[in-house]
């Protein structure tokens, strides 16, 4: 019987080894991942813990002063088994205060005093802020708590605050034009507290984004009369802010499979679309978001649509867009949301698109965007298609990193590569000439691939900056994940994905759960893609060269492992197209050859920029 047992420990083991024997993981990170919380085949542990914040917010918009004024409670359950002895606070806002250390310039007219905090008590007691023992960044930092705050115990914190709102640099938030604005980040929110690093130290300098834990927001946001307001979560007196006839088409855009007008050019001549009070206060509740965010204004135009996302429940996401009149492209926007909704439910990656709805607002910007849950900041395109895929990507953004929890502060690629990833196939249904690949090679790839500014992956976000950051998280890491499909297959890569979704939505997953879920599943270590990929440095290289009886030889000169479509040309200008996986690589080979099969003579031969283009282009064509 101890042999049996001995025997079984013996192949435990070495399955969980196979696991991760190739993939580097720093002894600190490997430590947690032989604990309690986390595993070594990609699933949450039977101890894994996050803790999380609920907030009730009350703020009211100074359109005349550009002023955010605010009153919170949050509830903080510490759900660590750690005795915390201090409490970090995260002030976003204080990017613009003056003197903070920033990663491009923001103009004087938008700098200030930061978050002006007027007092934050912690269960009923002041906190001095003058202590010398607290300390200021973009983190406020309390270190003279009142107790500790204990494992597994609820801690009341209210906060008083207020800040200017950014006019002309506006750093994914801020007033723009037509008096419209976008608020987010524009909360004091707890720091997340997690089993991987302890509390979130990182300041916020405007390059990287956001690390949140997950809880439940009352928020209620006063505006002036007229200005109509959508956020995170769902209204909750719409009726009472709204003019009935408004309210109504609203209502009955949320059950349309048609593009409805909720307010129209004439609803604007008119000026009267809300209540007709002096201050309007408008009222969301949303459930167990990592974020919240919210638009207010007043003369946009609003459209919206429904979609059906889940058949067997007949669930409905509502898509809504405002936006100016005149926004290029904006009349279709209502319709390509819910388009690319529908997509990402049913198709890629095939998991029901988990909020109540999707709210688009158009800041009149060149280009980009800026995602929150249910809640988009994005800007105006000369192209179709780059209109279109902004859509799509900030859209995506809801599975990664908001129902996946994810670290983007570390991680960034994380969740970039899988927003860019997501939709591509549907774009390139609906864009004429629409190529994956070029777009990203031309921008976000060629200027660095073959240099040491094209980094791994690995390195975390926040100590990279400028191009080399966008390169990585956009581009290596979009490409990735074609890599991972190529050697998977589509079905079992969407497999996998779904599963990695299933295991850590509403918590925070690193890249290794990421790694050992797709492990777990496609059942091999998938190291020999991990590593060169996500860890190391280097370029994609093909080379052809020619064999005996035209046979082609295809060499692997550079690090990635990559697919590749090969087009052969015979003399009589016949074509044959060749197309391998990204497998033949999967042993450490580094040659490949194609052996010649047909009575045709070759001519020419040469290799199709089809996946990660080459950055010796010379190398790829051979004349026979």
């Amino acid at each position: 019987m101890k042999t049996l047992l001995l025997l079984i420990y013996c192949l435990l083991m070495l399955q969980v080894n196979a696991q991760i024997s190739e993939v580097y993981i720093p002894p600190k990170m490997k430590k947690i991942y032989g604990g309690p919380t986390r595993s070594y085949n990609g699933k949450p542990g039977k101890e894994y813990w996050q803790n999380r914040a609920d907030y009730d917010i009350s703020v009211e918009l100074n359109t005349e002063e550009k002023e955010l004024i605010g009153f919170e409670t949050i509830e903080f359950y510490n759900n660590s088994p750690d005795t915390l002895r201090m409490l970090f606070i995260k002030l976003f806002q204080d990017l613009y205060r003056k003197g903070t250390m920033i990663d491009f310039p923001i103009g004087p007219a938008d700098l200030h005093d930061g978050t002006i905090i007027n007092s934050v008590k912690i269960n009923g007691d002041e906190i001095d802020l003058s202590n010398s023992a607290n300390r200021r960044t973009t983190n406020l930092i309390i270190t003279n708590l009142p107790e500790n705050i204990a494992p597994n115990s609820v801690t009341e914190i209210e906060i008083d605050w207020k800040f200017k709102i950014p006019n002309t640099a506006q750093v994914r938030m801020g007033v723009y034009r037509n008096n419209a604005y976008f608020l987010a980040y524009f909360f004091p929110r707890i720091a997340v507290y997690d089993d991987i690093h302890g509390w979130d130290r990182s300041t916020y300098s405007g390059k990287v984004e956001f690390y949140n834990d997950f809880g439940n927001y009352n928020v209620e946001i006063t505006v002036p009369q007229g200005f109509v307001v959508r956020a995170t979560g769902e209204n909750t007196n719409a009726e009472e802010m709204l003019q009935p006839k408004i309210f109504e088409r609203y209502r009955e855009a949320q059950e349309s499979d048609d593009v409805i007008n909720i307010i129209t050019p004439k609803d604007l001549e008119s000026l009267n679309i809300t209540a007709k009070n002096k201050k309007n206060t408008w009222k969301f509740y949303a459930v167990n978001v990592p974020d919240f965010s919210f638009c207010a204004t007043e003369d946009y135009l609003w459209d919206g649509v429904s979609v059906i996302v889940n058949k067997n429940e007949a669930r409905r996401v509502f898509t809504d867009v405002l936006y100016y009149e005149g926004a290029k492209f904006f009349d279709q926007a209502a319709q390509i949301s819910k388009e690319t909704i529908e997509y990402m439910s049913y198709e890629m990656p095939g998991v029901p698109f988990p909020y109540p709805h999707m709210t688009t607002f158009c800041n009149g910007s060149r280009g980009g965007g800026m995602e929150s849950p249910m809640m988009a900041n994005n800007g105006v395109y000369s192209s179709f298609e780059g209109f279109y895929t902004l859509f799509h990507h900030e859209n995506g953004h809801t599975y990664f990193p908001f129902y996946t929890g994810i670290n983007e502060t570390l991680y960034s690629w994380m969740d970039e590569s899988w927003a860019t990833y997501l939709p591509v196939k549907l774009i390139e249904q609906k864009v004429e000439n629409h190529n994956r690949f070029d777009y990203l090679w031309r921008r976000y790839i060629k200027p660095y691939a073959g240099s040491f500014f094209d980094i791994p992956l690995m390195i975390p976000s926040n100590n990279t900056s400028g191009l080399p950051l966008i390169a990585k998280m956009y581009g290596r890491g979009y490409l990735g994940l074609f890599a991972l499909e190529s050697a998977l297959g589509i079905d079992k890569f969407k497999e996998c994905t779904i599963e990695f979704i299933s295991r850590w939505k509403g918590k925070h997953p690193t890249p290794y759960d990421f790694f050992y879920t797709y492990n777990d599943v496609a059942g091999e270590d998938l190291a020999w893609i991990w590593n060169p990929w996500y860890f190391e440095i280097g370029h994609a290289d093909l080379a052809l060269e020619k064999k005996e009886n035209e046979n082609i030889l295809v060499k692997n000169l550079g690090v990635y492992p990559v697919p590749f479509s090969l087009k052969i040309i015979f003399e009589d200008n016949s074509e044959e197209i060749i197309n391998e996986s990204i497998r033949i690589w999967k042993d450490g080979n580094t040659e490949f050859e194609i052996k010649h099969g047909t009575d045709k003579k070759i001519k020419r031969a040469e290799l199709l920029d089809e996946f990660y283009p080459d950055i010796v282009e010379e190398n790829n064509v051979i004349n026979f």
